[in-house]
Order: structure tokens, then sequence, then C-alpha cells
């Protein structure tokens, strides 16, 4: 199975050294195309604060080092 999107959950809200408040973001599964045509969800932690909505992306490349970012993604 092709994953075809990240699953993201907002956790949270920051403010930058701009004093501009931002999303903080968290990456917590993916979206996959089954044999069927249809789509799977493989949801891999749920955060604490989880309000119920995820939001699908297309994957990003990882940063250097292997690390994700989660704060600010673009959408």
């Amino acid at each position: 199975m092709a994953i075809t999107h990240d699953l993201i959950a907002k956790t949270g809200e920051y403010t930058n050294a701009n004093g501009e408040t931002k999303a903080r973001w968290q990456k917590v599964g993916v979206a996959m195309l089954n044999k069927q045509g249809g789509t799977s969800l493989l949801i891999e932690s749920i955060p604490v604060n989880f309000d119920g909505w995820l939001t699908m992306r297309e994957p990003q490349p990882k940063q250097a080092g292997g690390a994700e970012d989660k704060t600010d993604l673009p959408f």
C-alpha cells in the first residue's frame, strides 16, 4: 500500500519571536491506498488534548537529521 497523505492533529499554539501566534501540529498517522481502491488510515498515536479532528496533507520530506518539523506546517 502506498502512503498518500500524512495525518496530523493540532496540539496547541505558541507565540514566535515576532509575537505571532502559530499552530503546533503533530503527525499521528498516514493514509494509504488499499487494494480495493479505497483509502485506509493508520493512526499511530492520539495527542492527549485531541479534539477529534485530523488533517490530511501530502507527505513532506524529512529534515536533516531525520526529525520532522511538527510546528507551523504549511497548508
